[in-house]
């Protein structure tokens, strides 16, 4: 190929790249809303319907919303569950939002050391929608986590739940922190390029 053909077809990628990191994060942003306000809150109501379901235990459920909870649900089982499948049931909607965070997480992880910085930023944004999920029924002094404590009985060590949140948040907020270090690093990278090219161009 040409050299300077070879230039230009670089510099319509970087431009393409450019425009992949803008459309991450406004996508990113808006996905991350969507997944973490309604899609992980009704995953988890779906999950403990749907597990009651393929064990064919009859039970009401009841969806509701407001600004303070989000998305909540109360659901009523007319059967008795056994110990086990009591705590399936609370536990299945806080530990597969939390395995759906660890999968995008280490797939953002993942393209990154591959070079794909937009697809990255993506998955991670698609990450923090789905952990958040889990992090509230850490801190939160009731839900699905505290009852199954209860269940088991061992609320008394309902203390160390807050502090399982905490490690969680400050986890993600690391991985976040060089997350971002590095796009920003690989960003600037990619303009101070796009500047070196269209200079060399245009003085041709």
């Amino acid at each position: 190929m040409h050299p300077l053909k070879h230039l230009e077809r670089r510099l319509r990628d970087n431009r393409k790249k450019r425009t992949n990191y803008y459309l991450a994060n406004a996508f990113g942003l808006i996905v991350l809303l969507l997944v973490s306000i309604i899609v992980a809150p009704l995953l988890h109501e779906f999950l403990h319907m749907f597990f009651l379901d393929i064990n064919h235990k009859p039970y009401s459920m009841e969806i509701n919303f407001d600004w303070v909870n989000g998305i909540t649900g109360k659901i009523m089982t007319y059967t008795d569950l056994s110990i086990n499948d009591s705590i399936i049931l609370l536990g299945i909607g806080v530990f597969s939002n939390l395995i759906l965070a660890a999968i995008f997480f280490l797939s953002g992880w993942k393209i990154k050391s591959h070079g794909r910085m937009p697809e990255s930023i993506f998955s991670t944004y698609l990450a923090v929608g789905f952990i958040y999920d889990p992090m509230t029924y850490c801190l939160a002094s009731e839900g699905d986590l505290m009852n199954i404590l209860m269940l088991i009985d061992m609320q008394h060590l309902a203390f160390l739940l807050p502090f399982v949140g905490l490690f969680f948040l400050v986890l993600v907020s690391l991985y976040i922190h060089n997350h971002t270090k590095h796009a920003f690093r690989e960003y600037y990278l990619l303009l101070e390029d796009i500047e070196k090219l269209e200079g060399f161009l245009l003085a041709r």
